[in-house]
């Protein structure tokens, strides 16, 4: 009888350690599917905070063009832009157009035929007079000779 003892206990040993490496297997294979799913999720997550980012820099970028929108459409731009891009100006007004002398080129005084240049080499000369002196002069020397 110690002997059927023996070899129940065995058996039951044996079964043990089957079953013991079977829940190890069964373990691996579920720490496996986890580690999987872990991974995804993690990486949807990462995918929906750079969709929420590229969401807000949207809104922010809808924001500003209905802001460019809002501007373009005002009739102090709309008033701006046809004074500087087509030269308009409101009726009775009058306009006073300044010479850029950085150019190089003269402004041709009334009745020439046309710009002269500074130098004979169409280099520019720095202006030495004052601002003050160019108004003066811009002023009173083209009203006196009109």
């Amino acid at each position: 009888m110690a002997r059927l003892l023996r070899r129940r206990q065995f058996r039951e040993l044996l079964r043990s350690r089957f079953l013991t490496v079977g829940l190890m297997v069964v373990a691996s294979a579920v720490s496996l599917a986890l580690g999987r799913e872990i991974a995804r999720r993690v990486a949807v997550q990462q995918e929906i905070d750079r969709l929420t980012k590229d969401i807000v820099q949207a809104e922010r970028a809808t924001k500003d063009l209905k802001q460019l929108i809002a501007t373009v459409q005002s009739s102090t731009f709309q008033e701006g832009t046809a004074r500087t891009r087509f030269n308009l100006q409101r009726p009775g007004e009058n306009v006073l157009v300044i010479p850029n002398l950085n150019t190089g080129v003269k402004p041709s005084p009334p009745g020439s035929a046309g710009p002269e240049t500074v130098d004979g080499n169409d280099q520019a000369r720095p202006d030495e007079r004052t601002n003050v002196r160019r108004w003066w002069q811009f002023l009173f020397s083209s009203s006196s000779s009109s």
